[in-house]
């Protein structure tokens, strides 16, 4: 029981941080904006699940970035091996 609620605040916890940056990114000039109410309310309900999902998510698109930048490195890198001296313009 005390493994679960451990879990539980923690996923919370991570969730809350996680939804107050995006509040704070959609709140407009003089206060506009979402009410974060009931996503609250959501997050004490679903946290559990959410959490993991985000983290993984964010992973995946943290490898896709690196991978795109590699093979971006890698054909910058051949497409000048290919040229003579004369041609390589740095």
């Amino acid at each position: 029981m005390n493994a679960f609620l451990t879990y539980y605040f923690i996923t919370l916890a991570y969730c809350i941080l996680m939804a107050a940056r995006r509040w704070n990114k959609d709140v407009r000039a003089g206060g506009l904006g979402i009410s974060p109410g009931l996503d609250t309310l959501a997050l004490l309900l679903m946290c559990w699940a959410l959490a993991p999902v985000d983290i993984f998510l964010t992973w995946v698109r943290v490898y896709k970035d690196a991978e795109e930048a590699r093979r971006k490195h890698a054909d910058t890198h051949n497409s000048l091996d290919g040229m003579s001296s004369d041609e390589k313009i740095l």
